[in-house]
């Protein structure tokens, strides 16, 4: 595991909230999830079922098709990845390959 740096000053307290500001965030962030709750149930109670039905297998099949999209290029990704394994080895030259490879350009 990788040694995270310690921090050397502690956090600045203005950076934390306060308790008015934590609840006027918490009530703000409710009303908008209540109105998103709400909306919902208004569209599906105007809709016929069949609609909704197709509405939510076609969301189905996207998500079936993103997932597997995305699994295999996963999967394309590590198995080239472990294919490549060499790139990241030092490989060692001949103690004389630099000077040879000097004396040529030299020469050319």
């Amino acid at each position: 595991m990788a040694h995270l740096p310690e921090r050397t000053r502690p956090p600045d307290p203005r950076s934390r909230a306060g308790r008015t500001r934590r609840i006027l965030h918490w009530a703000v962030s409710g009303a908008g999830w209540a109105a998103f709750v709400w909306c919902w149930v208004d569209v599906l109670g105007r809709t016929r079922g069949s609609d909704v039905a197709f509405s939510l297998g076609f969301l189905a099949l996207s998500v079936a098709i993103i997932v597997t999209a995305t699994a295999l290029w996963v999967a394309y990704n590590v198995s080239r990845a472990r294919r490549r394994r060499s790139r990241l080895v030092l490989h060692v030259r001949p103690a004389g390959a630099a000077q040879d490879a000097a004396v040529e350009r030299e020469a050319a």
